[in-house]
């Protein structure tokens, strides 16, 4: 049996989830994406509920590691998770997210589409959220448009992928309490 190389490595920081999380990997679970071309590292900021045990349940589904982090810090979990990664990709994703089950396809289509791709993040669908929340993910949509357009890059962390190799030089900068996603795109 030959060992397939890994392509994504989904990166999820967590503290307290135990409310989104489960939702999330089962979306990760139905994956029309081959199951062996992944891996989820799942960094915990020592949670107080039950996150961990929850993650727990899902280790015989996918290819799922849990890791404790020391500090309680979204961009140290990041950067614990990202260096534990062995996919060519890295995608860094907020476990409240969740996905279609033909998401990681679409990724590996799109970075097809444009292999020069270092860096990427994607849309919120906004007709998942209620009217409040469905229009500030309309106008967040609109303003990674805008960005794009000018040549500025700007992704939010709720998903950023980004490519191992990149990931290796540029890390998220955790002594940043806001904006750290922003600056490390801009990186």
């Amino acid at each position: 049996q030959s060992m397939k190389k890994i392509l994504f490595s989904i990166v999820i920081p967590t503290l307290n989830e135990e409310k989104y999380l489960p939702l999330l990997l089962e979306d990760l679970t139905k994956q029309t994406f081959p199951k062996d071309l992944f891996e989820i590292i799942h960094v915990d900021g020592k949670s107080k509920d039950n996150t961990v045990e929850i993650a727990k349940e899902f280790k015989n589904k996918i290819d799922l590691k849990t890791i404790i982090s020391t500090k309680k810090n979204v961009s140290w979990q990041r950067n614990l998770g990202g260096e534990l990664a062995s996919g060519k990709w890295i995608i860094f994703m907020d476990a409240d997210n969740r996905l279609p089950a033909h998401f990681l396809d679409g990724v590996k289509y799109q970075l097809a589409k444009k292999p020069s791709t270092d860096i990427f993040t994607t849309w919120s669908n906004s007709n998942k959220f209620a009217s409040l929340e469905s229009s500030v993910a309309r106008i967040l949509n609109l303003g990674l448009e805008v960005y794009h357009a000018s040549g500025k890059p700007v992704a939010f962390g709720a998903m950023i992928g980004v490519k191992k190799s990149i990931f290796e030089n540029i890390k998220f900068d955790h002594s940043q309490k806001f904006m750290e996603d922003a600056l490390f795109v801009n990186e």
